[in-house]
Protein backbone atom coordinates (compact mmCIF):
# COMPACT_ATOMS: atom_id res chain seq x y z
CA UNK A 1 0.00 0.00 0.00
CA UNK A 2 0.92 3.51 -0.61
CA UNK A 3 1.44 6.00 2.16
CA UNK A 4 -1.05 8.47 1.08
CA UNK A 5 -3.78 6.19 0.49
CA UNK A 6 -3.07 4.74 4.00
CA UNK A 7 -3.47 7.88 5.64
CA UNK A 8 -6.92 8.93 3.75
CA UNK A 9 -8.06 4.99 4.52
CA UNK A 10 -6.98 5.42 8.18
CA UNK A 11 -8.71 9.23 8.52
CA UNK A 12 -11.85 7.85 6.85
CA UNK A 13 -12.39 5.13 9.07
CA UNK A 14 -11.63 7.26 11.87
CA UNK A 15 -14.15 9.75 11.01
CA UNK A 16 -16.81 7.05 10.40
CA UNK A 17 -16.49 5.84 13.70
CA UNK A 18 -16.69 8.83 15.65
CA UNK A 19 -20.03 9.96 13.65
CA UNK A 20 -21.17 6.88 14.75
CA UNK A 21 -20.59 6.59 18.87
CA UNK A 22 -22.93 8.78 21.07
CA UNK A 23 -20.65 10.93 21.17
CA UNK A 24 -21.46 13.49 18.34
CA UNK A 25 -20.06 14.39 16.03
CA UNK A 26 -16.42 14.92 16.18
CA UNK A 27 -16.53 18.60 14.74
CA UNK A 28 -18.79 19.98 17.93
CA UNK A 29 -15.64 18.79 20.42
CA UNK A 30 -13.48 20.66 18.37
CA UNK A 31 -15.70 23.47 18.22
CA UNK A 32 -15.85 23.37 22.49
CA UNK A 33 -12.28 22.71 22.69
CA UNK A 34 -11.78 25.95 20.70
CA UNK A 35 -13.88 28.10 22.01
CA UNK A 36 -12.51 27.06 25.28
CA UNK A 37 -9.06 27.88 24.51
CA UNK A 38 -10.31 31.27 23.29
CA UNK A 39 -12.13 31.76 26.25
CA UNK A 40 -8.73 30.95 27.86
CA UNK A 41 -6.95 33.05 26.07
CA UNK A 42 -8.96 36.56 26.38
CA UNK A 43 -10.36 36.07 29.09
CA UNK A 44 -9.49 39.11 31.99
CA UNK A 45 -10.06 39.35 35.42
CA UNK A 46 -11.40 43.23 36.85
CA UNK A 47 -8.97 44.05 39.25
CA UNK A 48 -10.52 47.73 40.35
CA UNK A 49 -12.01 50.65 39.11
CA UNK A 50 -9.47 53.79 38.04
CA UNK A 51 -10.21 57.16 38.41
CA UNK A 52 -7.75 59.57 35.99
CA UNK A 53 -8.48 63.18 36.18
CA UNK A 54 -5.93 65.78 34.15
CA UNK A 55 -5.72 68.99 36.07
CA UNK A 56 -2.94 71.27 34.04
CA UNK A 57 -0.54 73.24 35.93
CA UNK A 58 -1.20 71.66 39.88
CA UNK A 59 1.25 70.46 41.41
CA UNK A 60 1.15 66.92 43.18
CA UNK A 61 1.23 68.72 46.66
CA UNK A 62 -2.21 71.10 45.51
CA UNK A 63 -3.84 67.48 43.88
CA UNK A 64 -3.24 65.82 47.22
CA UNK A 65 -4.95 68.12 49.28
CA UNK A 66 -7.61 69.91 46.87
CA UNK A 67 -8.44 66.28 45.04
CA UNK A 68 -7.28 63.28 46.14
CA UNK A 69 -8.52 63.64 50.37
CA UNK A 70 -11.51 64.66 49.69
CA UNK A 71 -12.12 62.39 47.15
CA UNK A 72 -11.05 59.62 48.66
CA UNK A 73 -12.89 60.31 51.97
CA UNK A 74 -16.40 59.97 49.65
CA UNK A 75 -15.24 56.93 47.90
CA UNK A 76 -14.54 54.99 51.29
CA UNK A 77 -17.90 55.47 51.86
CA UNK A 78 -19.39 53.64 49.03
CA UNK A 79 -20.08 49.45 50.19
CA UNK A 80 -17.58 46.94 49.66
CA UNK A 81 -14.84 49.10 49.28
CA UNK A 82 -11.70 47.19 50.29
CA UNK A 83 -8.95 49.86 49.52
CA UNK A 84 -8.36 52.87 47.85
CA UNK A 85 -5.24 54.44 46.38
CA UNK A 86 -4.10 57.35 44.66
CA UNK A 87 -0.75 58.69 42.97
CA UNK A 88 -0.64 62.52 41.69
CA UNK A 89 2.09 64.25 39.84
CA UNK A 90 2.66 67.22 37.65
CA UNK A 91 -0.60 67.83 36.61
CA UNK A 92 -2.17 64.03 36.43
CA UNK A 93 -4.22 62.17 39.15
CA UNK A 94 -5.44 58.61 39.15
CA UNK A 95 -7.12 56.87 41.92
CA UNK A 96 -7.66 53.20 42.15
CA UNK A 97 -10.48 51.83 44.09
CA UNK A 98 -10.33 47.98 44.98
CA UNK A 99 -13.91 45.98 46.02
CA UNK A 100 -13.69 43.28 48.31
CA UNK A 101 -15.53 41.24 45.09
CA UNK A 102 -14.49 41.66 41.21
CA UNK A 103 -16.42 45.28 40.35
CA UNK A 104 -18.98 45.53 37.75
CA UNK A 105 -21.48 47.79 36.50
CA UNK A 106 -22.69 49.08 39.95
CA UNK A 107 -19.85 49.72 41.55
CA UNK A 108 -18.31 51.74 38.33
CA UNK A 109 -21.57 53.74 37.98
CA UNK A 110 -21.25 54.52 42.04
CA UNK A 111 -17.72 55.53 41.87
CA UNK A 112 -18.47 57.72 38.20
CA UNK A 113 -21.58 59.18 40.41
CA UNK A 114 -19.31 60.22 43.20
CA UNK A 115 -16.18 61.61 41.06
CA UNK A 116 -18.85 64.01 38.84
CA UNK A 117 -20.64 64.96 41.81
CA UNK A 118 -17.00 65.92 43.38
CA UNK A 119 -15.93 67.41 40.22
CA UNK A 120 -18.58 69.97 39.59
CA UNK A 121 -18.67 71.23 42.95
CA UNK A 122 -15.20 71.56 43.40
CA UNK A 123 -14.37 72.64 39.40
CA UNK A 124 -15.21 75.63 37.16
CA UNK A 125 -14.60 73.26 34.26
CA UNK A 126 -11.82 75.32 32.76
CA UNK A 127 -8.92 73.91 35.05
CA UNK A 128 -9.25 70.44 33.08
CA UNK A 129 -10.49 67.72 31.22
CA UNK A 130 -13.36 65.77 33.10
CA UNK A 131 -12.32 63.03 35.20
CA UNK A 132 -12.08 59.48 33.26
CA UNK A 133 -13.86 56.45 35.22
CA UNK A 134 -13.28 52.75 33.74
CA UNK A 135 -12.82 49.48 34.92
CA UNK A 136 -9.02 48.38 35.62
CA UNK A 137 -8.67 44.74 33.53
CA UNK A 138 -5.88 42.47 33.74
CA UNK A 139 -5.18 39.25 31.89
CA UNK A 140 -5.66 35.99 34.02
CA UNK A 141 -2.06 34.32 33.27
Amino acid sequence: MRPPFSLLSITISAFAGACTSDAGPPWSEQAAFHSLLVASVYQAEIKAVIVRIAIPGASPEEIETSVAEPLERRILTLGDVRSVRSTASDGQFRLEVQFTQPPGAKELDEVRLVVDQFWRSHTTGANGDMPTVSLDRASKS
